[in-house]
């Protein structure tokens, strides 16, 4: 008994040293999922301020659904595993440190494109004819801060072509310049007097977007700030601005002072069409000699997308400018463009926020839109011929030829289009109108004989003629019995045929009713007698 109660109690002791012994003694490696990383996994944080209001004249109409949050669209905090990688200084030589992750464009398709602003528009304007490849609220009123300086530039610009003004003119303004300026906006400091050259004032406006430099330049093109003012609103509707208003030439905020993306859009592209714009928006620095009034000024541009040099993690190489915006009514605006492989694109982006993420970091979303939506635009995008004179369209059915009874129609030229990657050109919709079918000949080679039109999720995107591919002559004998025939298919003809008919079967009738007659007649005298 006290070796079998001994024996009992090495047992358990053994069982109990097995439990308490770590798995990997006996062989066994325990699957553990890991931890959650410090730093998490994506967090989207919105914004706390209330977005910016739109003008009370026709305010904009947000997307009624939240967009799906993905890396690129969201701020988000990175974990370890899938870092953002920050610009290079090989990319940028003035690059520094980012203190914000990089956005990324998406590989989406444009019904899947979301942008975190109230309204945006991506125009591709490589061709003669500019293709909108994104609109988002595009043509909804909006106010748009300091982007107006576009407009206040291309007049400028326009005058010195004009020989109105130029560039190295000096000039000073009056002491109206300030008179409508807020004390907290964006300025150089000029004072009224202080004597600047035109090409100096348009550095200071476009760069560091001083306020006081359009007054300045208004007076020295029309004479008078509101004379100017009239003159912006007139080469609005000139450019086709439908959706545009005016009342000062900097862009602070007023409910008559409105503009739509798209409406900005045309600005750009006019005012792009200047070397000199195009010099100036591209510049990262600039140094203003000393005038009468001050000491020399140096400038830094505001737009992050093109220099590192005050805020990383925007740049963009193949970016060229074109213009920043913010006010607490209109948010943060940005009218940008960029180049890539002979092709150009602008984009514009009205009432983004800036987001404060968790651990501080400031993600400025009118560059971050911006730059994704360009590269979006240049990297997603192709130009793709939709048809070409070697693709036979349709047949149509010939007549009075010997020669054949069908003929092959081909597209006058070639039709192409700015699209995204993924969109195949066979899945576009024909729509073909012919002149006639069948068609009678002769018929010479290339002559016109219809039209086609393509369209892709009901939109046109152009418009061909059809040409003959060959010539097709006429049979003079099918010609000649065709006429007869066609003579006597005539309804005119046809009744009078019938009338003829008539006529001549009451004649007949008449004819035999009076021989009937006659010979009744001859047959009662022949009785008498």
């Amino acid at each position: 008994m006290k070796h079998m109660k001994k024996r009992i109690c090495a047992v358990l002791l053994l069982l109990a040293l097995s439990l308490s012994a770590p798995l990997s003694v006996w062989g066994v490696s325990p699957s553990i999922a890991p931890s959650p990383s410090p730093s998490g996994g994506e967090t989207s944080v919105s914004p706390s301020a209330s977005p910016p209001v739109s003008p009370s004249a026709s305010p904009p109409v947000s997307p009624s659904a939240s967009p799906p949050v993905s890396s690129s669209a969201s701020p988000s905090v990175s974990s370890s595993a899938s870092p953002t990688v920050s610009p290079s200084a090989s990319e940028d030589p003035n690059a520094s440190p980012s203190p914000t992750p990089t956005p990324q464009p998406d590989d989406v398709s444009p019904e899947e494109m979301e942008i975190q602003a109230k309204a945006a528009i991506l125009v591709d304007i490589s061709r003669e004819t500019p293709e909108i490849l994104f609109e988002q609220n595009a043509h909804d009123k909006m106010y748009p801060a300091s982007i107006t300086k576009v407009m206040t530039a291309l007049i400028v610009l326009e005058a010195v072509e004009d020989g109105k003004l130029s560039l190295d003119q000096t000039v000073s303004g009056s002491s109206a310049i300030t008179s409508d300026l807020a004390f907290d906006g964006s300025t150089q400091n000029i004072q009224p007097g202080e004597e600047m050259t035109v090409e100096n004032l348009l550095y200071c406006m476009l760069i560091s977007s001083a306020n006081e430099t359009c007054n300045i330049l208004a007076e020295a093109v029309d004479g008078s700030i509101s004379a100017f003012h009239d003159h912006m609103n007139q080469r609005a509707k000139e450019l086709g601005c439908e959706n545009t208003h005016f009342v000062n030439a900097h862009g602070l905020p007023s409910t008559e002072h409105y503009t739509t993306a798209y409406d900005i859009f045309l600005i750009c592209q006019a005012a792009i069409k200047h070397p000199l714009f195009q010099t100036i928006c591209s510049t990262k620095s600039y140094t203003i000699p000393a005038t009468n009034l001050s000491e020399e000024r140096v400038l830094h541009t505001t737009n992050f997308l093109i220099s590192n040099q005050r805020v990383g993690g925007y740049y963009y190489s193949c970016a060229t400018g074109i213009k920043t915006g913010s006010t607490g009514q209109a948010g943060y605006c940005l009218a940008a463009s960029a180049t890539q492989g002979g092709r150009t694109v602008i984009s514009v982006v009205l009432g983004a926020e800036n987001i404060k993420l968790e651990d501080g970091t400031i993600v400025r979303n009118s560059f971050k839109e911006s730059r994704r939506l360009l590269k979006w635009g240049l990297d997603y995008f192709r130009r793709k011929t939709l048809i070409d004179p070697a693709t036979p369209v349709r047949e149509l059915t010939v007549r009075l030829s010997k020669e054949t009874d069908y003929l092959v129609l081909k597209p006058e030229g070639t039709l192409e289009a700015t699209l995204f990657k993924s969109i195949d050109p066979s899945e576009f919709e024909q729509k073909i109108v012919v002149n006639a079918d069948p068609i009678d000949a002769p018929v010479t080679e290339g002559q016109v004989l219809g039209t086609i039109t393509l369209s892709y999720q009901g939109k046109d995107y152009g418009t061909l003629n059809l040409v003959a591919v060959s010539s097709v002559s006429r049979s003079q004998w099918l010609f000649f019995w065709d006429l007869v025939r066609n003579f006597f298919e005539n309804p005119f003809i046809k009744l009078l045929i019938v009338i003829l008919i008539v006529l001549f079967v009451v004649y007949i009738v008449r004819r035999k009713l009076g021989l009937s007659a006659k010979n009744s007649a001859k047959a009662r005298n022949k009785r008498h007698h």
